[in-house]
């Protein structure tokens, strides 16, 4: 970890991973999700939510296993998946849209960090993660002073990220519920881990996901107590509406319907 991004994170030592049972596995919607027409897009909307897609097989496959939460790692993880987020979300956008096919955003490191609240030795190492978990490619395009990010086109299955209509309308203020999640605490991974699973485990356009604690657990890599704390986290930052005493009753399979509110 290099000197700046410690500081920044605050944190000195690293940890292992605990083992993951893979008895649990499901199907999803098999074909991607179109991306918005720039002429829909987020940015002509005048209100409401939209729905930006991503690919969401890496998730199926168990990759948030990997975002780990020792103290040396955390920074890093929660801030990666805030900016898959972001990206995901700016290829839809006609500002941030990058030319070419498939799902790819242009974008800077300041406008990342005004959207996502994240410095840049973390945007940094959020991106050189995720290239290495080959969720994206990632090239720097040196005449606009942009990065391009290109989300992964030989997905088999997507998921799609809910957000506000007019995120890419000239708000000061970003994205508010990447913003609100601090990159310093594992209870802000946890919950993120867990927003990203419901966003690629949703069909298409429909706001609630029907799963259970079991496959959270699983596919995220955490505990069942912190399942529990991570749908609480959400629900009380207004990133998901879910009654919470049926999450806290449901035995290991008993399935949940969580609905995601827009970031």
């Amino acid at each position: 970890m290099d000197r700046a991004l410690a500081a920044d994170l605050g944190v000195p030592t690293a940890g292992l991973s605990d083992a993951v049972d893979e008895r649990w596995s499901f199907s999803i919607h098999p074909h991607p999700v179109p991306a918005s027409d720039p002429a829909a897009g987020p940015e002509r909307m005048g209100g409401g939510a939209d729905w930006s897609p991503f690919p969401s097989q890496w998730i199926l496959d168990g990759g948030l296993r990997s975002f780990r939460e020792e103290l040396a790692h955390a920074g890093r993880s929660i801030a990666a998946l805030k900016l898959l987020a972001v990206v995901a979300i700016a290829a839809s956008s006609a500002r941030f849209r990058a030319p070419g096919d498939g799902l790819a955003a242009q974008i800077s490191h300041d406008e990342i960090s005004k959207l996502a609240g994240l410095s840049r030795p973390l945007i940094v190492a959020a991106k050189k993660f995720l290239a290495g978990q080959g969720v994206c490619d990632v090239v720097q395009d040196s005449p606009s002073g942009r990065t391009v990010y290109r989300l992964d086109a030989r997905s088999s299955a997507y998921g799609s990220i809910h957000h506000t209509a007019a995120t890419f309308q000239g708000s000061t203020s970003g994205i508010a519920g990447l913003r609100g999640l601090s990159c310093r605490h594992t209870s802000g991974l946890r919950a993120m881990k867990a927003y990203m699973l419901l966003s690629g485990l949703r069909r298409e356009n429909a706001q609630s996901v029907v799963t259970s604690r079991a496959e959270i657990a699983h596919l995220t890599g955490l505990r069942d107590n912190q399942v529990i704390g991570a749908l609480e986290e959400l629900r009380r930052r207004r990133m998901i509406a879910a009654d919470l005493r049926a999450v806290r009753a449901s035995a290991d399979m008993g399935r949940l319907t969580l609905q995601t509110c827009p970031l």
